[in-house]
């Protein structure tokens, strides 16, 4: 058995999912398992030119989490790693070889980005791999991982970190722009994933009404995570500051630490609270 599956979704990533590739290639000798979200641009013809026996290259028509799980299925490896497509980073194989020798077994998450994310296969397959949604695909997996006590956010990991080559993406129309906050609102409603406060920005009040609103014809996927009760709990005066991602990691492991029988918790927010403590 292949031990471990690089997975990468790519949609209109053409200007630098070379540079992508190429970086990875180098630092990982493995499975590779590329999905192409039916891009507009030349991305599938450039991933098709790295296909071989150890790269698998489909695509898939749908919502980002159902190709993420297609590449989920496609795979070969006792382990995954999801990585994404506009990503530069370094030092992956250390951070493979620190999974390996200390987090096994759990769903380790690492960074501010949504990826990577490394875990068992068997482990992903069990809580049932990613949801087919547009948003919120990543925090949806987190959440079944967190009430299945495996889900490890460690914050002293930044070091595989590179550039973010997500310039090319940065111009949207005022419909993608609208189109993409109503998806958010609807998939954060449908995960549990709390919104962002709108007192603070009314104008947004609209696109969460339609949002709400389309959670309806999908009211068999809304979900009820046990651990999304304490997302919005306060944190400790020490912490006070950081952003609403890291608020939310912070608390997933707080949950973990209070409900889950594992040190393992208790030394992930310590690292956690030394990183981040004013």
């Amino acid at each position: 058995m292949v031990s471990l599956s690089v997975n990468m979704i790519f949609r209109n990533e053409e200007p630098v999912v070379k540079k992508v590739l190429d970086n990875i290639f180098q630092q990982i000798d493995g499975e590779f398992v590329l999905i192409d979200n039916m891009s507009r641009d030349r991305t599938f013809d450039i991933l098709k030119s790295y296909e071989r026996d150890n790269v698998i290259v489909d695509r898939y028509n749908g919502p980002k989490g159902g190709a993420r799980n297609k590449a989920l299925i496609l795979s070969h490896g006792k382990y995954i790693l999801c990585l994404d497509g506009d990503q530069i980073y370094y030092n992956l194989q250390k951070l493979i070889d620190e999974y390996l020798n200390n987090y096994d077994g759990y769903g380790l998450k690492v960074g501010r980005s949504s990826f990577p994310i490394l875990a068992p296969r068997e482990l992903l397959i069990k809580v049932g791999g990613w949801r087919n949604l547009v948003h919120i695909e990543d925090w949806d997996l987190w959440f079944r991982l967190t009430d299945s006590c495996k889900y490890l956010y460690l914050a002293n990991k930044d070091y595989i970190f590179g550039d973010h080559l997500h310039d090319h993406k940065m111009h949207h129309t005022k419909w993608q722009t609208a189109k993409g906050l109503i998806e958010r609102y609807r998939d954060r409603t449908l995960t549990g994933l709390p919104s962002p406060y709108l007192k603070d920005n009314p104008e947004l009040l609209p696109f969460y009404v339609i949002g709400k609103l389309l959670v309806i014809p999908k009211y068999k996927m809304l979900a009820h995570y046990k651990c999304t009760k304490h997302l919005r709990e306060k944190l400790p005066p020490k912490l006070e500051g950081i952003d609403w991602d890291l608020k939310r990691h912070y608390n997933l492991l707080k949950y973990e630490k209070t409900h889950c029988n594992d040190l393992i918790f208790d030394e992930a927010i310590k690292i956690f609270e030394e990183k981040y403590s004013r």
